[in-house]
């Protein structure tokens, strides 16, 4: 399943010591609300009305960034493989 709100930011480090690659988690669509009281503020759900509609909003979310980690397991195997060989 890809992503739709949620995105994975992994950068290598090229030439460090340290080598532990960069890892973020990223809101890939931020959603805009013509709130005055709430200005800058990115929102991850639309507009719900109703406990079911924000919970389905939410379960949505959950399972973006179970996707996210799955795919952060999967970098970091990769990358542990070509450092190690």
């Amino acid at each position: 399943m890809s992503t739709y709100r949620l995105g994975l930011y992994f950068r290598e480090l090229k030439g460090q010591a340290s080598g532990s690659p960069i890892c973020h988690v990223f809101v890939k669509k931020p959603l805009r609300c013509d709130c005055p009281d709430a200005k800058g503020v990115v929102f991850l759900t639309p507009r719900e009305h109703g406990p079911e509609t924000i919970e389905n909003q939410i379960d949505t979310l959950i399972t973006e960034l179970q996707e996210i980690k799955k795919e952060v397991r999967r970098r970091y195997e990769e990358y542990e493989k070509k450092l190690h060989g």
